[in-house]
């Protein structure tokens, strides 16, 4: 049996993760997975065994010397298992992951964000002056620890195809890195769009159309990278419209008619979504963005959502004109027009039939396949020799 064994310093489930694991035990995989703790939802049935290893703030701050432990508790696991490749899906696993690995084991390391860019974003935005030489450090830390990390990987691979150029330009060989874009999976979709059982109360209830957030995590007050101020504003004038948002409730928009529901897990939060009239991507425009592949957007335009969008490089690449495109200086009195002439964009089934036919998981995911069914053959010529 082939065995891979995954790791991460986040939450189990994932749905980036889970997707992947799912194509790869129908290759005949056992895939075992080290994560810090269960989120919301349930384990997927297709890992083998799932541990949890909590990383603390200062191994995901990449401090030096802090990572004794959750070596120690990798190196048991790995012990345990035997896997024939180690596979990475964040920065954090993969520094400790890279440190434990046995000799001979492939390693992939998989991007799901482009870590320098982030801590670089923080840097700026993020003011609080105590934690400045902090920030520095981590900035430097990541740079240094990408570039290490992925040209020791056996395979990189990203989420969006621009990154290939990116990490070009920091020396990572392009015959070493594969993209696979953030796809929605058709059966989660469908799923969702049949089970009236998970969608929100409020949502089937209040007559009103709905414009729904993107985001089901921090305040809208918290969030610097998204700003909807100015949509809830436009649609607090309109009496036939609310905007929802899944997550903790904030004061300052709840003032503005915003509505917070309880967090739901994903397939629970798309089901409510399907009965929305329209998203919300308020990404603020900067370096990164144009590096973003939002789960948020192909899941959105599968389940047949018309979506506001910042007009990012690859959001326009891969949804033309499917999207309703917003500049970041857009005005109130610009949104309220565009609410209410809302049927004169995209319908439901246009948005779905561009979905299918561009943005399809099955398509996408044959790249992972075959890249695992290339390290296979790696080591089994090395076995020989």
């Amino acid at each position: 049996m082939k065995r891979i064994l995954m790791f991460s310093h986040s939450y189990v489930p994932d749905i980036r993760i889970d997707k992947e694991v799912k194509a790869l035990f129908e290759e005949g995989y056992e895939i075992y997975f080290i994560c810090s703790a269960k989120g919301k939802g349930q384990i997927s049935k297709y890992y083998k065994k799932v541990f949890f290893v909590p990383l603390t703030r200062m191994q995901k701050a990449f401090i030096p010397f802090s990572f004794r432990k959750a070596k120690k508790k990798y190196q048991e696991i790995i012990r345990e298992i035997s896997p024939n490749i180690l596979h990475a899906h964040d920065l954090m696993a993969a520094n400790i992951a890279l440190k434990v690995k046995p000799k001979n084991t492939k390693f992939i390391y998989e991007d799901h964000e482009v870590w320098e860019l982030i801590k670089k974003l923080e840097l700026k935005e993020k003011q609080n002056i105590l934690k400045i030489p902090l920030r520095i450090y981590q900035f430097l830390a990541v740079k240094y620890l990408t570039k290490r990390i992925m040209k020791k990987a056996d395979l990189n691979i990203v989420v969006q195809r621009h990154w290939i150029d990116f990490y070009k330009k920091r020396g990572i060989k392009e015959n070493k890195i594969i993209s696979i874009e953030n796809f929605s999976s058709r059966e989660m979709i469908e799923e969702a769009l049949s089970e009236a059982k998970f969608i929100d109360e409020f949502i089937q209830n209040d007559p009103r159309k709905k414009l729904v957030h993107s985001s089901r995590s921090s305040k809208p007050s918290d969030d610097y990278l998204r700003n909807i101020t100015t949509f809830a504003e436009a649609v607090n004038e309109l009496e036939n419209w609310v905007m929802v948002i899944f997550g903790p409730v904030d004061e300052k928009f709840e003032k503005l008619g915003v509505k917070f529901l309880p967090p739901r897990n994903v397939l629970e939060y798309l089901a409510s979504c399907s009965k929305c009239d329209v998203m919300i991507n308020p990404l603020v425009i900067n370096e990164r963005i144009h590096y973003c592949s939002p789960n948020r957007l192909y899941e959105a335009t599968a389940l047949g959502l018309r979506v506001f969008s910042p007009k990012a490089q690859a959001f326009y690449e891969n949804f033309d004109d499917m999207l309703i495109w917003f500049d970041p200086k857009i005005t109130k009195k610009e949104i309220v027009k565009i609410l209410q002439n809302i049927d004169e964009y995209p319908t439901k089934k246009e948005i779905q039939e561009y979905s299918k036919k561009h943005h399809n998981w099955d398509n996408e995911v044959i790249k992972l396949i075959e890249s695992y069914k290339t390290i296979e053959i790696e080591i089994k010529n090395f076995t020989r020799n």
